[in-house]
């Protein structure tokens, strides 16, 4: 039933209303976040305008929809919303706070407040979260069972809430930055929760079956762990379940991902590198310096050739940003590639549905199978099936905010997911970067079937970007995404 059932269609059908606002690759705290904004002078945090006249869109949008009486929806926050890679711990949380007092504003008026609650499914640059979590977890498992036996740690949640006491965890860091925020204003988020799904959420009723991750596995370089491990023990078999493949790799993710952002000079080298990695050439040149200086380090004696090894290198450097394809997120145009498809196919074919099928008994992919994820930084929409089989997925990506690339990135951009009462998806495109970063872009309304339903069109009337605050939002993104680019060449530039 909806969440107030007074209110019907005109067809006698429940109205639809918004249930789950997804979101992910926020990257709060990163210099290349448009929804963060870094004073150079002090270095601290603030909300950009972009979040601000996001946040406002959203509040419009759930008033417009759900009505300002209704149940609030539930916010799912999809990874990578603090950027503990490349910030400090500090500077993120405290842009997370910053988030939380917009959407969760202090009033006399709780209507203002936007969500009933939060769930939290980490990505890559934010999964020291889920290790903070599962190891306080652990500590309060032992506290409270003195006469069991100790289990193994558990590396997953369970993937629906009803099927096991393990689907949430409570997200204890994150939930004590809330009571901060509530705390300097008199208590008032009290009893406002937040907790851990990790890798994935589902969500399901009698007729659909809606799963939410960060979507990092789906990319080998996440295993690589596991890749290593057999290169040198041959015949060793792949992890096949989803808590195996983040045993063998959460401390690679957690090095290289998250804890670096709190080592201070070598944190900002890493930034450093990660701007480059975005750019063929700028990868092959730091590979060769790299190869230079070992060489050089080694033999000494031949540093007269510095020069020619360093002409030799331009020209295949150029031979090579001709003729070899980039990364993941530095192609530009396509949605996913090859490889990046292989993966997401292995990832729910394999491991997913191992996990879905432990909980719940079936012996074929459900129907109406709808997969949201993010990470890659390029939203789209598409129903796929693969390697000809007869099994149609809905899949969703939800971008991201942030500019990451010296040159325009048209696929690069940011959405927003949203699920109502019936699991009936509609996705909102709420920006992609804009030719040479002119002009503005449209706000679209989209599914990943080609008829919009009945949810997806009642957002769609909606949805106004001509006027404030959609408005408002497309002009401050069109501004900050230009700025940012900016300042991300010249940075690159300078090192």
């Amino acid at each position: 039933m909806p969440d107030n059932a007074t209110e019907q269609m005109t067809d006698n059908t429940p109205k639809p209303r918004i249930k789950y606002v997804c979101i992910s690759d926020m990257h709060l705290g990163s210099k290349e976040s448009i929804l963060t904004c870094i004073d150079p002078d002090t270095g601290e945090p603030s909300n950009s305008d972009v979040l601000v006249n996001l946040v406002e869109c959203l509040r419009n949008l759930i008033d417009s929809v759900n009505g300002k009486n209704a149940k609030k929806p539930t916010l799912i926050l999809m990874g990578d919303i603090l950027d503990m890679a490349l910030s400090t711990t500090e500077i993120s949380s405290a842009c997370f706070e910053g988030f939380i007092e917009l959407i969760m504003p202090q009033s006399s008026n709780k209507k203002s407040q936007m969500f009933k609650d939060i769930i939290y499914i980490p990505g890559n640059h934010d999964h020291v979260l889920w290790d903070m979590a599962r190891n306080t977890q652990y500590v309060d498992y032992i506290a409270n069972h003195p006469q069991n036996n100790l289990p193994r740690q558990w590396h997953t949640t369970c993937l629906f809430e009803e099927e096991g006491e393990r689907a949430y965890v409570k997200a204890y860091f994150l939930q004590s930055l809330i009571n901060r925020v509530s705390g300097r204003n008199g208590g008032y988020l009290k009893y406002f929760n937040i907790k851990i799904a990790y890798p994935n959420l589902g969500l399901k009723n009698t007729s659909k079956y809606v799963v939410v991750t960060h979507g990092h596995y789906v990319e080998r370089i996440y295993h690589l762990m596991s890749i290593l491990y057999r290169m040198i023990f041959p015949g060793r078999k792949e992890p096949k379940e989803i808590w195996e493949i983040e045993q063998e790799n959460f401390n690679w993710i957690n090095f290289f991902w998250s804890y670096i952002g709190d080592t201070g000079e070598i944190a900002r080298g890493i930034e450093l590198i990660y701007d480059k990695l975005q750019s063929k050439p700028q990868v092959y040149l730091l590979v060769a310096n790299l190869l230079f200086s070992i060489a050089l380090e080694i033999f000494p004696k031949f540093k007269f050739l510095e020069g020619f090894l360093k002409w030799v290198t331009v020209k295949f450097i150029k031979f090579l940003n001709k003729h070899v394809k980039g990364t993941e997120r530095s192609i530009t145009d396509e949605c996913l590639t090859d490889e990046t498809k292989k993966g997401l196919a292995e990832y729910i074919e394999g491991p997913l549905l191992k996990q879905i099928k432990s909980e719940i008994c079936f012996n074929h992919p459900p129907k109406g199978f709808t997969f949201i994820f993010g990470h890659t930084h390029k939203p789209f929409s598409a129903e796929m099936s693969f390697d000809c089989k007869p099994n149609i997925y809905n899949i969703y990506n939800t971008g991201g905010w942030v500019v990451e690339t010296t040159e325009v990135a048209p696929l690069h951009g940011g959405s927003v997911l949203l699920l109502d009462n019936d699991l009936s998806p509609a996705h909102i495109r709420m920006y992609n970067e804009t030719k040479d970063d002119k002009g503005k872009c449209r706000i679209t309304v989209e599914t990943a079937s080609p008829c919009l339903n009945k949810f997806a069109k009642s957002i769609e009337t909606a949805v106004n970007d001509a006027a404030s605050p959609w408005k408002d939002f497309l002009d401050s993104v069109a501004k900050t995404v230009k700025e940012r680019r900016k300042k991300r060449k010249e940075r690159v530039k300078a090192n």
